[in-house]
């Protein structure tokens, strides 16, 4: 019998349940060496080399080198529930190699069946390297750890690993802001403005497109000076982007446009290679089109949230708070498989005219626009001493529009979801703050579950609540505790649907 099955409904902590991981690794490339005469998938075997001797090794090593560094009982059970995870992949594996004898692989090729169970286990391991990596970098991104290190191999295994998502938090450490300020806009520039969106594509002759976004900073040097440098801290940190990944575009820098009644920074982002047609998700919210014959998959609605959470991720790992995570900022562009209704495109997060410095003192500025208001927390509305805005703050704004990709229908539509947030007795005004919260609310509760299920409603209510802890007290607002708790209740979550 394997070790992996011998051990099974023992509890082990990380360095144990890593252990054990990279033993049955090393078993099951044993048996794929042996029987080489086998049709196996070879995908799955690359899987298979990464844990016991590539990228993933090195990130266990990290791992199991920081374990006595672990404080935060949610991240570490996280981290636990994933390495069972993997446990019971690579456990389910051996069985799929051993209930066979060799000489049956050496004559047969895999049964239909069998090459079929191969393939579900390359996808689930796949989806788990992705998870765990995710929180590799968040730990990462949020915390401060240094390994705790005896053992040379780990050491160095250790240190790869750290080098390697230190490479993903460049992105959110920075280039130089002097290599990416371009001096004036070109007089040649024209802009194209996007439906339902401030920010507008510059075409430059003989230059490809680009996405650009304005930072108005009026007539006062200091004023101007001020966000100057928020520009480019922006700027600089997401010139290191990968859109792939991140679900943010990248930055090619950003100019300065003070002519008469403008005085504003112009920030730049490319617009991704084989990606077209650039429209908001406001717009396909809105959409004629969206007759229930024509819109598209419940799966393509939770992998839109997932890039959508994501891009949210990556800006406040950068430091940042958005301030204006609504359909409005979410470009979705064509890809090669086609365009919208056929096919929902590739969404990226947007929208960076407001976004400010997390540990900042905020100046409270209300919002005029209902349009916007609506996706903001009852305590924004109030704008008191104290209620300044933070990351929670983003987190609910996110939590409305998941609704809306839920309904696939815009608050913002009086004619669609948006009847639900006006007042009984006045069917032209909006419910107040406090009202509008538990609006949503029950609408998460009616709506989303017979649509994409209670792991897609629960994570939504959790956004609109707040990230509570498990008791349901209010969660701490330190960068490290939101970090975590938005991979657990988020992100987790949504990697957790299928359907």
């Amino acid at each position: 019998m394997s070790e992996g099955l011998a051990v099974a409904g023992v509890a082990l902590a990380i360095p144990g349940i890593i252990d054990l991981c990279i033993k049955n690794g090393l078993f099951l490339k044993g048996k794929y060496d042996l029987y080489k005469s086998m049709d196996a998938d070879m995908k799955l075997y690359d899987l298979i080399r990464n844990l016991i001797e590539g990228e993933m090794h090195d990130v266990l090593m990290f791992f199991k080198a920081i374990d006595s560094k672990l404080s935060d009982d949610l991240l570490r059970r996280q981290i636990e529930s994933l390495l069972l995870q993997l446990q019971a992949e690579l456990t389910g594996l051996q069985t799929l190699v051993i209930a066979k004898p060799a000489a049956f692989f050496e004559k047969v090729k895999y049964s239909f069946r069998q090459a079929r169970e191969f393939c579900k286990k390359f996808t689930s391991l796949e989806e788990w390297h992705v998870r765990f990596l995710r929180r590799a970098t968040v730990l990462v991104l949020f915390g401060n750890f240094s390994p705790n290190i005896k053992d040379k191999t780990i050491e160095e295994a250790a240190a790869r690993a750290v080098r390697r998502i230190k490479r993903i938090r460049e992105a959110v450490t920075g280039t130089d802001p002097e290599e990416l300020y371009h001096g004036e806009l070109p007089m040649e520039a024209r802009l194209e403005g996007l439906k339902d969106s401030t920010a507008v594509v510059l075409k430059t002759p003989g230059s490809p497109d680009l996405v650009i976004e304005f930072r108005t900073y009026g007539i006062s040097p200091d004023r101007k000076n001020a966000t100057r440098y928020i520009v480019q801290e922006l700027v600089s940190k997401m010139a290191g982007a990968d859109p792939s990944t991140m679900g943010i575009l990248k930055s090619t820098g950003f100019y300065d446009d003070p002519g008469e009644h403008r005085n504003r920074f112009i920030l730049q982002f490319e617009i991704p290679a084989g990606k077209t047609n650039p429209k908001t998700l406001q717009d396909l919210l809105t959409d004629d089109k969206n007759q229930k014959d024509l819109v598209h998959s419940l799966s393509d609605r939770v992998t839109l949230a997932k890039k959508i959470a994501s891009g949210l991720l990556f800006v406040h790992a950068s430091g940042f708070v958005h301030k204006k995570v609504n359909p409005t900022n979410v470009f979705v562009f064509e890809t090669e498989t086609g365009g919208y209704p056929g096919h929902i495109g590739e969404p990226y997060l947007t929208g960076f005219d407001l976004v400010r410095r997390a540990d900042q003192a905020s100046a409270r500025l209300a919002t005029e626009d209902w349009r916007e208001n609506i996706y903001l927390p009852p305590e924004r509305h109030r704008l008191q001493p104290g209620d300044e805005f933070t990351m929670l703050h983003d987190i609910y704004s996110l939590g409305v529009v998941l609704l809306e990709i839920a309904c696939w229908s815009s608050f913002t539509d009086r004619r669609g979801i948006g009847k639900y947030l006006l007042t009984k007795d006045d069917r032209s005004q909006l419910l107040g703050p406090d009202s509008l919260k538990k609006q949503y609310i029950r609408l998460v509760e009616k709506h989303i579950p017979p649509r994409l299920g209670s792991n897609y409603s629960e994570l939504v209510k959790s956004c609109l609540e707040g990230l509570p802890n498990e008791d349901g007290t209010p969660r701490s607002e330190t960068a490290a505790a939101v970090g975590s708790s938005y991979m657990e209740q988020v992100m987790g979550q949504l990697e957790q649907i299928n359907l």
